[in-house]
């Protein structure tokens, strides 16, 4: 969309705050947009997933909705051709985004691995700090 971005993002443990974490990431950005005398919306839509919207389908469904928005908005005839569509798993860049189906069965399995990692090794060092 021409004047804001999308971002849908996942925890990796229970204990996850993406509102805390989606204020840091606002902060931070707008010192960075600053630069270009660009700022982002003085509030932004922020809303956490309910658990069943964070089941595997509903996901995707959140995902594909996003996805749609410039179709909807009339910016282009199939959401397919928006230029700036795009997706990312964290540490994963190069997942490709077309087709969908190829996506999503790799981002799970990104997703899965990440939380194993997280809950293995990671969190025992994070409680300790």
């Amino acid at each position: 969309m021409p004047d804001h971005f999308h971002l849908l993002w996942m925890g990796l443990w229970e204990g996850s705050d993406q509102l805390k974490a989606a204020r840091f990431l606002r902060r931070h950005l707008n010192r960075l947009l600053a630069v270009s005398g660009a700022t982002l919306q003085p509030q932004g839509h922020d809303r956490v997933l309910r658990k069943p919207e964070q089941e595997r389908d509903a996901f995707e469904d959140a995902v594909l909705y996003v996805f749609r928005n410039p179709e909807r908005a009339g910016l282009v005839g199939e959401w397919r051709d928006w230029p700036f569509a795009g997706a990312m798993a964290c540490g994963y860049p190069e997942l490709p985004v077309w087709p969908t189906g190829e996506f999503f069965r790799r981002f799970w399995i990104v997703h899965h691995r990440e939380i194993r990692r997280f809950d293995g090794e990671e969190m025992d060092g994070e409680m300790e700090a």
